[in-house]
């Protein structure tokens, strides 16, 4: 997206003396997805969690700073006493609950956000009852903006189906597919979905098509 180069910031043969003496900061699992989507290039041309320019421009115009469009911030939220203990140019591990580490950030900027604000341009509301707002609210105003680098995968029951762009990218390329219509789904594909996916790629004279499911955590009133 916005690029014909992937992003893909790997070190998954690291030598663990080699991240030995930074600082290690648990993050719930939401945040290591984000980490494996900017390293395996999903986020492309996002190289990190965004600063507080990329933020704005995200909220305001839907546009990163460089124009390409881009709908959605992605930002790392810190607790009161990891973000109090950084300092910018620093290299930071996160890790899960276990300790694991899972990648590396090199801190770029440390800001605030109002947190009424940004939840009201960001969901267009600010109230507690939007899961994305009560979610947002929860883990406070204090932002850590960096470059990721992935030190390892996350565990997944659906590894097998588990693509990286680089990945779809060569799939594409050995059936000799030039064009191809994306279908992104959170629910289970049912006929309607099925006509709007013929239509799509009868229109456009695709190859083929690819459908990517989300699969993960929940929210009230999901089947």
């Amino acid at each position: 997206h916005g690029s014909n180069e992937l992003i893909n910031n790997l070190e998954i043969d690291y030598d663990p003396q080699s991240i030995n003496g930074y600082k290690n900061i648990i993050v719930d699992n939401d945040i290591l997805l984000d980490c494996e989507q900017i390293a395996t290039g999903t986020y492309t041309p996002i190289k990190g969690f965004m600063n507080s320019s990329e933020l704005n421009s995200v909220l305001e115009k839907m546009k990163l700073p460089n124009g390409v469009i881009w709908t959605m911030p992605i930002i790392l939220q810190l607790r009161k006493d990891d973000y109090d203990d950084l300092t910018v140019g620093e290299t930071i591990i996160l890790t899960d609950v276990n300790d694991i580490p899972y990648a590396k950030l090199v801190v770029e900027e440390l800001y605030k956000i109002d947190l009424n604000i940004t939840t009201k341009k960001w969901f267009c509301t600010n109230s507690d009852d939007h899961p994305g707002v009560s979610r947002m609210k929860n883990k406070g105003n204090l932002i850590v903006a960096g470059e990721i680098t992935l030190l390892r995968l996350t565990p997944s029951n659906y590894q097998e189906y588990k693509l990286t762009p680089r990945q779809t990218r060569f799939v594409f390329f050995k059936k000799g597919w030039s064009r191809i219509v994306g279908f992104h789904t959170r629910n289970i594909i049912h006929s309607a979905h099925e006509y709007i996916q013929k239509h799509a790629m009868e229109k456009v004279y695709a190859d083929g098509i690819l459908i990517s499911p989300v699969v993960g955590q929940k929210k009230r009133g999901d089947f």
